[in-house]
């Protein structure tokens, strides 16, 4: 008898452990999971959720009041009915993927008290024509944004120090991206299928990140200094680059429209992939002796430039094109 209530009182021990990620509850169209003895996590019932959604600040369920505290992992991805969201001002944390893929939505609040974009939050959020990310963000992830063919103009939040991969990538419509003086990295291909960008900002007091004729350049502060994005609308036909140049990333000069040459640096060593993808009317590009390596399909698209008999000896590997 001793044997089988020890046996019950260590399943109930265990269930009482894990009670909370199981309890699981359905109000309206919204679903809400127990993540602790007060507070829930929420998302969409199902993906036919539609028009301009509210969530609660407070939900009550089996006598007991809810704080709304995080948007769960893909918790309204793939709504593509949703108009707009207004989320209570207790949200700390909104999960990977949340709004992924929300085509219509294209009005949303981030409270203050959320600290990181994770990556595909937004990602093909195709109607999202403006976001304004809170101050207290620190980080905006991978692909956070990529998709986004209607958001024309981004400001990074004072306290963000990093954006990931792909973080604009296939944002079409891009026009201006405002740079904090915090911000220390861009993942790679950040502005790949960007070919609206006109123009980049960058604090002054910022120290990894600069503009040098209106494209964008970023040193990581260990002898590290990327050329990241050439605005694709600058109408000049002759680009020299800025000494202190040792890469030029991917995607760089992707879909320029009016350069016919561009120089290269003499200490520049590097040019990453697709560097200067479908540069249509590009005809030269001067190699400085420095340069090892040129990435996979650097010049792929650029039919005016009909031979490489200018590549500098040294360069020891060309990635297959």
């Amino acid at each position: 008898m001793r044997r089988i209530t020890l046996i019950l009182t260590i399943i109930m021990a265990i269930c009482a452990g894990s009670a909370y990620p199981q309890d699981v509850f359905v109000t309206g169209h919204l679903k809400y999971m127990v993540t602790g003895s007060n507070t829930v996590t929420v998302s969409a019932e199902d993906n036919k959720i539609s028009g301009n959604v509210a969530i609660p600040q407070a939900v009550t369920h089996n006598d007991t009041v809810y704080t709304v505290t995080s948007i769960a992992t893909r918790g309204f991805a793939e709504c593509k009915g949703i108009r707009s969201i207004v989320l209570p001002a207790k949200i700390s944390q909104i999960g990977r993927a949340a709004f992924q893929y929300c085509d219509n939505l294209n009005t949303i609040n981030i409270p203050y008290s959320v600290k990181e974009i994770k990556a595909e939050t937004f990602e093909g959020c195709r109607f999202l024509t403006g976001i304004t990310i809170p101050d207290g963000v620190t980080q905006i992830g991978d692909g956070a944004f990529r998709g986004c063919d209607r958001l024309m103009r981004f400001i990074v939040p004072d306290e963000c120090r990093s954006l990931g991969n792909e973080v604009f990538a296939g944002c079409a419509k891009l026009q201006v991206v405002a740079m904090a003086a915090k911000l220390e990295s861009i993942g790679s291909n950040a502005f790949q299928g960007c070919n609206e960008i006109v123009r980049f900002q960058v604090e002054k007091e910022n120290q990894h990140f600069m503009c040098y004729n209106e494209a964008l350049i970023w040193n990581d502060g260990q002898g590290r200094t990327v050329f990241l994005k050439y605005p694709p609308k600058k109408k000049d036909a002759m680009y020299e680059m800025p000494p202190q140049i040792t890469e030029i990333g991917g995607y760089a000069f992707e879909n320029v429209e009016e350069l016919l040459l561009v120089k290269v640096n003499s200490g520049c060593h590097t040019i990453q992939n697709y560097a200067f993808f479908t540069c249509m009317k590009l005809e030269k590009i001067t190699y400085p002796q420095s340069l090892r390596l040129i990435g996979e399909a650097a010049v792929f698209g650029c039919p005016m430039m009909t031979d490489d008999f200018d590549i500098p000896g040294g360069v020891m590997y060309i990635e297959e094109k």
